[in-house]
């Protein structure tokens, strides 16, 4: 155990892979400055289900349905190829359903040691009406955190419901929205890019390997 992991309190090894912690650090302080409120004192209350407004709830059904599907104990990453495949097979056909060009745009294998298995990129683009070279991209990271041997085998492996399997159900509820929209003649001014990625979670987070 390193010094500033020790400092900071968090178990030994978590991950199977872990990224320095160096790194880690970085991406949180990027990410906070980016969402941080400074004039924020409070934190806002989680949303339940009677204060949502009745077309929120009615997309519930179709996010739960993906997280579901997703967020098995078996883990979607290059260490479970089939349980990966049967991820990106289950996504390819979930994209497809709601964006017409939804194709595979790269498939690739890691670098040594971890080239055991190829992953996927996936996307699908709805061209804007009046600036199509101005691209706007919604994403979201579909692979899952490998935990320790001895975490796992007592707990199970990280399902990673949270992150990032409600980040992907977003995403293609949003690319399901912007086709309804498409289809009632409400065509985007910039071309949109529905992006799902592989390879955020460490080993690959901020390598040449990460989606």
């Amino acid at each position: 155990m390193n010094l500033f992991t020790k400092l900071l309190g968090l178990p030994e090894n978590q991950a199977k892979y872990r990224t320095p912690l160096g790194v880690a650090l970085r991406g949180v302080s990027l990410r906070t400055a980016c969402c941080f409120d400074a004039e924020q004192t409070t934190a806002a209350p989680l949303p339940t289900l009677e204060s949502l407004a009745a077309e929120e709830r009615d997309l519930l059904a179709g996010l739960q349905e993906v997280v579901r599907t997703l967020a098995t104990p078996i883990g979607r990453n290059v260490f479970h190829p089939a349980e990966l495949a049967r991820c990106e097979a289950y996504l390819l056909d979930a994209l497809a359903r709601v964006t017409p060009t939804a194709r595979v745009a790269q498939r690739y294998r890691p670098a040594k040691p971890y080239d055991m298995v190829e992953v996927a990129n996936f996307e699908g683009v709805f061209e804007g009406v009046t600036k199509p070279n101005e691209i706007v991209v919604i994403g979201a990271h579909y692979d899952s955190i490998e935990l320790h041997d001895r975490v796992r085998e007592s707990h199970g492996n990280c399902p990673a419901a949270n992150d990032n399997a409600t980040g992907v159900a977003v995403t293609l509820e949003l690319a399901r929205l912007l086709a309804a929209a498409v289809a009632q003649g409400h065509r985007p001014v910039r071309t949109v890019r529905f992006v799902l990625f592989a390879n955020e979670e460490p080993p690959f987070f901020w390598t040449d390997d990460m989606g």
